[in-house]
């Protein structure tokens, strides 16, 4: 099809000759002697763009695409006029500014984008890949000429922090030697031991004071105040973290976005920044970090986490992303499963599970996905007992209070509690925790985390509604 190109900014022809060129057949307009400024131009058209005779030479009985830019509304409508008289069967497409462009409402062969529609989102990334390649310069003067590189994991480390811990590393130019992956943990997840296995990743469990081996120290998926007193007060050299910023720490570098929904995603951002040339096994670990924390971009995510998503897919190696996300769930744990259940109970829209004690704490979360499932669940709630500690995992269905507020506000000064606003998690000693109820048999975990949770997410009371003052004497109705 014919496209005739009609701008009053040369600009646009060369933008269009490049970009849409090889759609059509363009045909751009010139003003009479003017010169041909891209040599892409191939077909130009000369004359006065507001004169139905300037289009003579297209065939009037033919359809024609035509694409019309300018910088006032007058001028575009007045051209517009010209073309739809001189060829009625075109169909035009108004390209400007929000004020420049016509409306569109009386012309049915026509279609009206702004600029902003058409190019700000790239714009945007544009910006956004700029304000990532200054954060990576950061960091990487941070840690240049450092000896040992601590990156520091949260305790039994999942999918979105070994990737991003990985990529981490490899964006600051180390290797396992000289920046490890450390955890005061262990992985302890069947997935995410495979994962390591697969993609030969080593995560080490160190202890508080081996800390001080390190010259330079980045947390990486967790903040500083997660860890309590165990980093001693030690202000960390790099935070990048996608759970809601948390106070009590000192950081030299900090990059929180707790509307991501993984860090992985802040990690890809930086390398294709940077113009790293992300391999197959970075791209593997990167996209099964994502795809675990937000559910398959099915919880809580933003369109960097989908725009990460779909670049790294065309790169990872999804046979290996399959091995690794289908969880081994112990024939002990599905017993557990099955005696919990069967004591299930739901109140005040909450369904809650006791495991008791279990040796991995993987199957806390498990449980509580299933919860949430049941019928009549707005929230849910599964909890055990690992290690000499309660641990509880709550779910809501993504929309009224946030999960991570609430088990923050219910439990944050008996533990370590919090969240995103679909999934939390409270963390309480068991001796805390048996202080503070009485006992940690499933009556007492029950009675703890049904009725705290109701207290913080039961919607408030309505405020009584006063009575209308009396009347001096009603009327008589006889």
């Amino acid at each position: 099809m014919k496209c005739l190109v009609i701008a009053d900014h040369r600009a646009f022809y060369g933008i269009f000759a490049r970009s849409a060129g090889s759609l059509v057949e363009p045909h751009y307009w010139l003003e009479k002697g003017a010169r041909t400024p891209y040599p892409e131009l191939e077909h130009v058209f000369r004359g006065d763009p507001a004169d139905p005779a300037t289009y003579a030479g297209f065939d009037s009985a033919e359809e024609h695409a035509v694409v019309l830019y300018f910088q006032t509304r007058a001028e575009a409508e007045r051209v517009a006029r010209a073309v739809e008289k001189a060829l009625p069967r075109a169909w035009v497409l108004f390209l400007g500014l929000d004020e420049t462009v016509p409306d569109a409402g009386a012309r049915p062969h026509a279609r009206v984008r702004t600029l902003e529609e058409v190019i700000g989102g790239r714009i945007a990334d544009e910006v956004r890949a700029l304000l990532a390649r200054s954060r990576v310069e950061q960091l990487r003067e941070i840690f240049a000429g450092a000896g040992k590189v601590g990156v520091l994991l949260q305790p039994d480390p999942d999918p979105d922090a070994i990737a991003s811990g990985l990529c981490f590393r490899n964006l600051i130019g180390r290797n396992r030697t000289t920046a490890p992956l450390l955890t005061f943990g262990a992985v302890t997840r069947p997935e995410n031991r495979e994962m390591l296995r697969l993609l030969d990743i080593t995560v080490e469990t160190i202890a508080p004071e081996a800390l001080a081996a390190f010259e330079r120290l980045a947390c990486i998926d967790v903040q500083p105040s997660v860890f309590g007193d165990r980093l001693g007060g030690r202000e960390v050299d790099a935070v990048i973290d996608h759970h809601p910023e948390q106070p009590g720490y000192r950081a030299r570098f900090r990059d929180i976005r707790a509307s991501y929904g993984a860090t992985a995603t802040i990690l890809t951002e930086y390398l294709r920044a940077a113009d790293f040339e992300i391999n197959q096994k970075q791209a593997t670990a990167l996209l099964y970090g994502i795809k675990s924390d937000t559910l398959n971009l099915d919880r809580e995510c933003a369109i960097a986490d989908m725009d990460a998503f779909q670049y790294l897919y065309a790169r990872a190696n999804l046979n290996l992303v399959r091995r690794m996300e289908k969880p081994a769930i112990p024939r002990d744990s599905l017993r557990r499963f099955g005696a919990a259940l069967e004591r299930l109970e739901i109140e005040n829209g909450i369904s809650f599970a006791f495991l008791g004690e279990v040796e991995r704490e993987d199957v806390i979360p498990q449980l509580a996905e299933f919860l949430l499932q049941v019928e009549g669940a707005e929230w849910s709630v599964a909890a055990g007992v690992v290690g000499g500690r309660v641990v509880a995992s709550l779910r809501n269905a993504g929309f009224g209070k946030s999960a991570g507020d609430a088990a923050r506000r219910a439990f944050g000064e008996l533990g370590s509690a919090g969240g995103h606003r679909s999934m939390a998690k409270a963390v309480i000693p068991l001796d805390r925790f048996v202080q503070e109820f009485g006992g940690a048999d499933e009556k007492a975990v029950r009675r703890a985390f049904v009725d705290r949770l109701h207290a913080e997410v039961a919607p408030a009371p309505a405020a009584p509604v006063s009575a209308p003052a009396e009347a001096a004497e009603a009327p008589s109705h006889g």
